[in-house]
């Protein structure tokens, strides 16, 4: 007995009304990987954690936020690990 959840009939109209596929959406995530660092939230990480140790007060999640949105890119804390990353 075979069992099947989607009639093939109804998957084949499905796939002429869907513009992307899967496979399409897997191949831009490969694409993304090469344009983008595939370490950088771990030197991210790394990077926090050593500026922690010699007394910097900005932990990981503040980091990512001040990165991601521009807002206190300029204070000596945020450049200090900025330095390290690019060490």
């Amino acid at each position: 007995m075979r069992l099947s959840l989607i009639k093939s009939t109804w998957l084949d109209k499905d796939r002429q009304v869907q513009p992307i596929s899967i496979q399409k959406h897997f191949n831009k995530l490969k694409s993304r990987q090469d344009q983008e660092d595939a370490f950088g939230h771990a030197l991210a990480q790394a990077s926090v954690y050593s500026s922690m140790i010699e007394g910097n007060h900005i932990d990981l999640e503040s980091y990512l936020r001040f990165s991601s949105t521009g807002l206190n890119t300029q204070s000596k804390s945020f450049r200090e690990i900025e330095d390290l990353r690019a060490a």
